[in-house]
């Protein structure tokens, strides 16, 4: 059988070095005896190994950090310097990443905070859209930082200012309770100084107080209640923004202090007697006095309205002479003890007119209307008219104004008739009156011709 070159060659080679088989069989030895303490050797070299790597500081390894947590500084400074940021600079500031580079032992501990990456705004020195820098500090043991993104953020800037003397106004919504009313309410402070953006700032036009009436209670007293409080424009619609500062006297200031004063209340009748002098003139007379309005709600110490029984005009109306109806506003008198009146004028109307009376008038009766073949005969020639209107105008009447006539033209035959009589007075236009006639009747013969 033919051998295989290449087994015989190791062999050869064995033979002609000794020494190597001898290094060989000896290094066997060893890898296959005591492989316990081999190994432990192994383990004290890896540790010294790695100790030392650690201990070098020019081994490093790169390190990544994403939103990362962005200080803001200076920002005191910069309103102190008139201006303010206009945008919430925590969502401004998200998605930043650090890229670090690290010594291998402290590779695990590093963090981001250790960079103090952060923003400067003192540094900002004018208005409108500003590119702030991102800057961070290296750091011996931690390393170095090799890249921040994105490296500057974008922020739009406002004048800071503060504008003193803004009034606060209270509007109420409801009724207090029923017996009860309550004073106008007063504030503390009256006038309040808002800080923040130029832009934000200068809308405002007063700070508007809430005050609900239907949660004060049924006594009285003085109420002061800690309420809150709304900016509000020229229109009223809010101003709302989380970089407004509002203070009083450099005391920052979330309500306001309303204070009202409550009383009891009951309503009084307005007194009618007195309201009047002087006479209308002659045929003329006071038909009525109206009082507008007829009773006044009045409010004070429960103690002391209690006794007010009635409410009195400073003043009069006066008539004399007078031949219309006439109006008047006079003033209530009313107790220094009273608190709040519903009002403090009325309405005095006092109307005029003429007398009316009844006069009576003899008048001649006129027959009309008879055909040609027919002639009356007898029947009555005068009748007594009783007219009632007013006095000036039946005055001013006589006889001779009224026509009193009964027509014959519906009659067609020879006999005796009773016909109703008429009556039309001279210059009654726009007068109202009425008439009565004595007798009513004509009674009326009639025969040919």
């Amino acid at each position: 059988m033919q051998q295989n070159p290449s087994s015989q060659q190791p062999q050869k080679e064995r033979k002609e070095h000794p020494r190597l088989d001898a290094f060989l069989r000896k290094l066997k030895s060893i890898l296959l005896e005591n492989w316990g303490t081999k190994l432990l050797a192994i383990l004290i070299a890896i540790a010294l190994w790695a100790g030392l790597i650690t201990q070098d500081p020019s081994l490093t390894r790169e390190k990544q950090f994403l939103d990362v947590a962005v200080n803001v500084m200076g920002a005191d400074t910069l309103r102190r310097n008139g201006y303010i940021v206009l945008e919430d600079t925590k969502t401004a500031l998200k998605n930043v990443a650090v890229r670090v580079s690290v010594p291998q032992g402290q590779y695990t501990n590093a963090q981001a905070s250790n960079y103090s990456v952060r923003i400067d705004l003192s540094r900002i020195s004018g208005t409108g859209e500003q590119d702030v820098k991102i800057l961070s500090t290296n750091s011996s043991t931690y390393g170095t930082v090799t890249e921040i993104v994105p490296p500057t953020v974008k922020l739009t800037v406002d004048e800071y200012i503060t504008r003193y003397r803004i009034p606060v106004t209270v509007e109420t919504e409801g009724v207090p309770p029923e017996g009860f009313y309550a004073a106008e309410p007063s504030t503390d402070p009256p006038m309040i100084a808002v800080s923040g953006p130029k832009t934000v700032v200068d809308r405002i036009a007063n700070a508007k107080v809430v005050a609900d009436q239907t949660t004060l209670q049924e006594k009285e007293g003085t109420v002061r209640r800690a309420m809150s409080f709304l900016l509000v424009d020229e229109s009223g619609a809010p101003v709302e923004s989380s970089m407004l500062q509002v203070t009083s006297e450099s005391v920052l200031l979330d309500s306001i202090v309303v204070e009202q004063a409550v009383y009891a209340q009951r309503t009084v009748e307005l007194s009618d007697l007195g309201l009047v002098t002087g006479q209308p003139a002659e045929g003329y007379e006071i038909k009525g006095v109206y009082i507008s309005p007829a009773s006044v709600t009045i409010a004070g110490r429960a103690s002391i309205i209690d006794d007010i029984n009635l409410l009195y005009a400073d003043s009069t109306v006066n008539v004399n002479g007078l031949t219309e109806s006439v109006s008047k506003s006079l003033r209530v008198r009313q107790p220094s003890t009273i608190r709040y009146s519903s009002t403090d004028t009325i309405t005095v109307a006092v109307e005029i007119g003429p007398i009316i009376t009844t006069r009576a008038y003899d008048a001649q009766v006129e027959l009309t209307g008879l055909a040609g073949d027919w002639r009356e005969v007898g029947g009555l020639r005068t009748a007594t008219v009783y007219l009632t209107g007013a006095q000036p105008w039946l005055d001013g009447l006589s006889s001779a104004d009224i026509n009193l006539s009964c027509d014959l033209s519906s009659i067609a035959a020879a006999g005796t008739y009773t016909l109703p009589l008429t009556c039309k007075v001279e210059g009654s236009e726009g007068q109202s009156f009425t008439y009565d006639i004595s007798p009513s009747n004509v009674v009326v013969t009639v025969i040919e011709r």
